[in-house]
């Protein structure tokens, strides 16, 4: 909240809401619609997967996995709708970020199909996932928060319906043994530099492909010139959704609410004079 007072009365105030925690008691005060106003922050949650985990140890389940992840659901119900749905860490008004790359679909039918091609059985629908007639497929995912919300119900409730059960834990002793973690994290901006988002604040080795690595160092030197490559930061979103390192949940947004400031319609934060943007015309 930025404000001033002068003369004994209250000067004029900007505001910013962010529905951060994903919890039903956000859902509640932000409701749909109520927002007029709203701009994109560098700001993603997601579930990063550990590459060595039996269940998300290659780019096939952890793309069922993202298959079987309601994002919309967790979007409206749980962000009351201060996002948006992304498939990278790069945010939607950045021009790295390719429009025609769509997000994964939630579809349980062709991430569970996935499941089973990859010896994940399920005898009866409702039943656990078994692997060789093993113990039931578990996914334990940490919390880097240490936060519990309406995300884990969702989660929860979705993965069931796949025979996939999952279970959250506070990051501690025996992390690097997790399946996965969910967080939040501010991207680099504008400068996004993807050496920094592909090592990742995880207890395990984040997962490694040679042509994102490449291709995050070309656009790292891409920097250093007067205008940046985002033709190389495209690439990068594409090979992205192919390796699937992270679920990405969604993008966030500020709601901004003014109290005797006249507030434009649309903020474009890529440009250097956004904020005074918001109290000019």
């Amino acid at each position: 909240t930025l404000a001033n007072e002068s003369h004994g009365s209250p000067a004029p105030r900007i505001s910013f809401k962010l529905a951060s925690d994903i919890t039903q008691a956000t859902s509640t005060a932000m409701r749909v619609g109520s927002c007029q106003t709203k701009i994109d922050v560098p700001l993603v949650t997601a579930i990063a997967w550990n590459p060595a985990s039996q269940l998300a140890g290659n780019a096939s389940l952890r793309q069922a996995l993202t298959m079987i992840t309601p994002r919309g659901d967790l979007l409206r119900t749980g962000a009351g709708e201060l996002g948006a749905l992304v498939s990278a860490p790069i945010l939607r008004i950045h021009p790295g970020y390719d429009p025609k790359i769509l997000v994964r679909p939630y579809n349980l039918q062709a991430g569970s199909q996935i499941f089973e091609e990859n010896g994940f059985k399920q005898a009866h629908t409702g039943l656990p996932r078994t692997k060789s007639g093993d113990k039931n497929a578990v996914i334990h995912v940490g919390r880097l928060s240490g936060k519990q919300g309406l995300i884990e119900k969702v989660l929860g409730d979705s993965y069931a319906s796949s025979g996939i059960e999952i279970q959250f834990q506070d990051v501690g002793a025996g992390a690097s043994s997790l399946d996965g973690v969910l967080f939040s994290t501010f991207l680099p901006w504008t400068s996004l530099d993807f050496r920094q988002i592909l090592k990742g604040p995880f207890p395990f080795a984040p997962v490694s492909d040679k042509s994102l690595s490449e291709l995050a160092e070309a656009y790292s030197r891409s920097l250093t010139e007067l205008k940046p490559d985002t033709g190389i930061l495209s690439k990068i979103h594409e090979r992205w959704k192919d390796v699937e390192p992270w679920t990405m949940l969604m993008s966030h947004q500020y709601c901004v609410v003014g109290d005797g400031i006249k507030i434009t319609a649309k903020i474009n934060v890529m440009d250097p004079d956004w904020f005074r943007h918001l109290t000019v015309d």
